[in-house]
């Protein structure tokens, strides 16, 4: 058996990034070839990002990563 944990990352269409924990277990036969493959995934962050994004919200970090953009820019910001 292999076990091994990962981080994959969902690009939404705003440009925010949302990183999952993902957990895989591998079972393996004596002839080495793989007989069963389960993950397992969190994906909480993800649905809170996506209803954020349908309520129009930004995500915090996203929101303010863009105003620093903007002021680096020398672009006034957008008042929403």
């Amino acid at each position: 058996m292999i076990v091994y944990e990962s981080v994959g990352v969902w690009n939404l269409f705003d440009g925010t990034q949302v990183p999952i924990n993902a957990c895989t277990v591998l079972t393996v036969a004596d002839d080495g070839k793989f007989t069963d493959q389960r993950i397992y995934v969190d994906n909480t962050p993800v649905e809170a990002a996506l209803a954020r994004e349908a309520r129009g919200t930004p995500d915090p970090a996203r929101a303010e990563q863009q105003l620093e953009e903007q002021l680096l820019a020398g672009r006034p910001r957008n008042p929403r």
